[in-house]
């Protein structure tokens, strides 16, 4: 019975989507698909692509933003950066730290989260939308949610440290600066990001499984 409903539902759609089509001219489509890609790729010129360019062209030379005439440097910048700056070795280790934990961790993770969902039969959809919302949350609310999370003092995530140590009769432990201190800041902006953009793999890793 489900393959002759599909039978005899196929011929109709596709009657329908052919008038549909023949509804609408072939140079109406055409400046409508261009229209609207022609749009998009004007915001990311604007917004990416010259300001990458300028920005390239800028980092030959000694740029003042309040001076007219900027002095050319060559490639002394990049000299000074490789060679005799020792915060861009520090910044660029740092650009991999969080690459690794991100891309690599976090996508394992997803992927883990992906499985565990593919595989619910019961509030399938419950757990995608729950787990999609921080995608769709404001930056400014979640930043300042988990900065209440990593407060040292009150903060949840040392409170709740502080209670399991009082759980299992440990001696408390001290108190822990997550933005703060060196070993810790990192880890936790890791963290941050999965949790912030965990709907968006979660979504595009479900449907290579289904």
């Amino acid at each position: 019975m489900r393959v002759m409903g599909k039978s005899l539902s196929l011929p109709w759609l596709r009657q329908t989507q052919s008038t549909q089509k023949n509804r609408i001219p072939l140079a109406g489509r055409n400046v409508m698909v261009w229209g609207a890609v022609g749009l998009a790729i004007v915001f990311f010129s604007v917004w990416t692509v010259f300001p990458f360019i300028y920005t390239f062209i800028y980092s030959f030379y000694d740029w003042q933003p309040l001076r007219l005439e900027q002095k050319f440097l060559g490639l002394g910048n990049y000299q000074e950066a490789l060679f005799k700056d020792r915060l861009f070795w520090k910044a660029l280790g740092n650009s991999f730290y969080f690459a690794i934990g991100n891309v690599v961790f976090g996508t394992a993770l997803c992927l883990l989260v992906a499985l565990m969902i593919n595989a619910a039969k019961r509030f399938n959809a419950f757990f995608r939308a729950s787990y999609f919302m921080p995608t769709v949350a404001g930056m400014v609310a979640v930043s300042l949610v988990w900065e209440f999370i990593y407060q040292p003092r009150f903060g949840i995530l040392n409170t709740a440290l502080f209670a399991l140590a009082e759980f299992i009769r440990l001696p408390p432990p001290p108190e822990i600066g997550w933005l703060t201190r060196p070993q810790w800041a990192m880890p936790s902006i890791i963290l941050f990001g999965f949790w912030k953009f965990l709907g968006v793999r979660m979504i595009i890793l479900l449907a290579g499984l289904q």
